[in-house]
């Protein structure tokens, strides 16, 4: 019986990840229990390995960039939303364009209500601020951008297996912890040799970006910004045998 990689049924690529890697193929010969053959299950479309691209804090350059270059190569990405953040600021993402990423194909991710140190929030046992910042975030999302986000995204990647366990009770499935990321500290060589691993087999990258522009307002940005397209160019040129997804 071949068991489909990942367990995809409804869940995004980045909320699978950490079942993905293990997941197995038992492919049985007969019903009259000959030995199955045991070997690592594909990613979609059969391909070895897999990427995912995460955007954190849903800025605009997220859409006006980020988004737009995903699209020009047939890529969909997940953006992270705060989710008290939209319409404050003008380089903050509208509800507006948070709506419209979804409609384009993207997956809308939880990111909080408003960015804390959620694996603190369980230490001082401030379990209502813990929910406000988990489901509370996921309703807000949902209402203003017509998805009801299927992940949630750790604030600085802070986290404990209580917190992970909060969350899923949100029907949020935490991303992976040991997302690939990228931004000022990324030059061109680095750039090209993270398309080439991307493609060993068995391998699930998922890459995070925050700011993408050197003259915009994101965190940590590019230096260069030719750096963004070169990495995606570099993955697109491995296709064939990388599974690009949300």
């Amino acid at each position: 019986m071949k068991i489909p990689r990942a367990w995809h049924g409804g869940l995004s690529m980045a909320a699978a990840a950490r079942v993905s890697i293990l997941c197995l193929c038992g492919i049985a010969s007969s019903s009259l229990g000959s030995t199955n053959a045991v070997s690592i299950c594909p990613y979609p479309e059969g391909k070895p390995s897999a990427v995912a691209f995460t955007f954190d804090d849903g800025i605009v350059e997220h859409d006006l960039v980020g988004a737009v270059e995903l699209e020009k190569r047939g890529w969909r990405g997940t953006f992270n939303i705060i989710a008290s953040a939209p319409g404050k600021r003008p380089t903050i993402l509208s509800w507006e364009q948070i709506a419209d990423l979804a409609r384009r194909g993207h997956e809308i991710a939880n990111h909080s209500m408003t960015h804390p140190n959620i694996a603190g929030l369980f230490k001082t046992a401030k379990y209502e601020k813990a929910a406000e910042e988990t489901a509370g975030a996921r309703d807000v999302i949902a209402a203003h951008a017509g998805v009801v986000p299927r992940t949630f995204c750790y604030p600085g990647n802070v986290r404990t297996d209580e917190s992970d366990r909060f969350a899923e009770k949100s029907h949020l499935i935490a991303q992976p912890g040991d997302r690939i990321g990228v931004g000022a500290w990324t030059g061109p060589a680095d750039a090209d040799y993270a398309a080439r691993v991307v493609a060993e087999p068995g391998r699930f990258s998922v890459f995070v970006f925050h700011g993408l522009m050197p003259d915009r307002v994101g965190w940590a940005p590019f230096k260069d910004a030719s750096t963004f397209t070169r990495l995606l160019d570099g993955i697109k040129s491995k296709e064939a045998d990388v599974y690009v997804g949300t």
